[in-house]
């Protein structure tokens, strides 16, 4: 629930003396497709709801995301809907991408198609301003396309390790979802506490809030502040 000294945004939440910001952008996930409530807002049950609460006062978190959508087409629409937000006002500017997912599944794409794009839509956000950018590990996702039969974890695997190894060349960190197990292990997919019993692919209200723990944690780190003071939630911020 928001406080008086709050207000909701287009497609955000931010606190009345915000002084930092992060935008976060990408697919299906990043829009917060099937959770119960803020789809497409930094509100409700999407992981960016939890970022803005870990945050705290002092930081505007604004949602825009696409489902559907891969790297390609983020990247188009980036110098309008990412890059215009961007406010030299502001202490932090700090952006987190989550998308790949239709690359590698939706239209069958190698983890080193997918990482190149990834390299190249980061680098495009640099050269426009000073991001500081956190690219997100891809949870598992069930087969979009059944009649796709390559091993499908191991392209999600294979791609979190190429950001792993190479972020340094184009971003400031990792917020590396597929290191948990309960969305990196072989066929985490299938656990219904965590992704959407209908696709196995979208995340349930638990499964977002610790996407937007993980994301706080880095973010955190990533400016050397600390963490607001911890709130009721859902699910425990522990591993299986």
């Amino acid at each position: 629930m928001l406080s008086t000294a709050s207000f909701v945004c287009a497609s955000g939440w931010a606190s009345a003396q915000a002084t930092s910001q992060v935008v976060c952008h990408g697919a299906s996930i990043s829009s917060g497709q099937n959770a119960s409530k803020g789809q497409y807002t930094a509100t409700g049950t999407t992981y960016e709801a939890t970022l803005a609460a870990k945050l705290g006062d002092g930081w505007k978190v604004t949602n825009v995301g696409h489902p559907g959508w891969t790297i390609d087409q983020l990247d188009k629409a980036a110098s309008g809907e990412v890059d215009s937000l961007y406010d030299p006002k502001l202490s932090e500017n700090v952006l987190i991408i989550l998308a790949g997912t239709n690359n590698l599944n939706g239209y069958h794409q190698s983890a080193e198609t997918t990482f190149a794009k990834m390299e190249a839509y980061c680098k495009a956000r640099k050269a426009a301003h000073p991001w500081k950018i956190l690219v997100v590990t891809l949870p598992m996702s069930g087969k979009m396309d059944e009649g796709f039969k390559p091993d499908l974890d191991a392209a999600f695997v294979r791609y979190a390790a190429l950001v792993r190894r190479n972020w340094r060349q184009f971003a400031d960190g990792v917020v590396d979802i597929q290191a948990d197990p309960r969305f990196g292990a072989p066929g985490a997919e299938f656990d219904s506490r965590y992704f959407h019993p209908r696709d196995h692919t979208h995340l349930t209200d638990a499964g977002y809030e610790i996407v937007g723990r993980t994301a706080a944690k880095a973010v955190t780190k990533l400016v050397s502040r600390p963490l607001a003071p911890s709130k009721n939630s859902q699910v425990k911020d522990s591993k299986r």
